[in-house]
């Protein structure tokens, strides 16, 4: 069953997209804040995390670079969901999806995201190319 993170400071949002993953047969781990959801992906490696963007102290788009700066958790696919525009998230996220949006919407995006997943066995991070 393919792991999937959602972090959310508001837990009733985060509860109803882990049960609509759930019930897709998905496996989600509910995180409440960007710190939360940062240790919950380095015990966990899910295949994708979902993050909404505005959370107080830790944000989507820290949670995002700070996957990214880790050799463990830099090819995991990072989706964030925002009620704002995303003239500030611009460099954060694989992909975005502008709340409020529709089930098949959120649905159609992690199985995009999930499908193409690179081979993590044999990736390295991006600063180790070339090498």
């Amino acid at each position: 069953m393919k792991k999937i993170v959602v972090i959310d400071d508001e837990i009733a949002v985060a509860k109803s997209g882990a049960a609509m993953l759930r019930f897709r047969g998905y496996s989600p781990e509910i995180a409440t804040s960007g710190l939360e959801g940062i240790e919950l992906v380095n015990r966990i490696d899910p295949q994708l995390v979902i993050t909404d963007m505005r959370m107080p102290l830790v944000t989507g788009e820290d949670v995002f670079h700070a996957l990214r700066a880790s050799p463990r958790t830099f090819n995991i696919p990072v989706l964030i969901i925002s009620a704002y525009g995303w003239e500030h998230c611009k460099e954060a996220g694989d992909a975005h999806l502008q709340k409020p949006f529709r089930v098949n919407e959120l649905l159609r995006m992690v199985e995009s995201l999930i499908a193409p997943l690179h081979d993590t066995e044999c990736s390295q991070p991006p600063f180790a190319l070339g090498r």
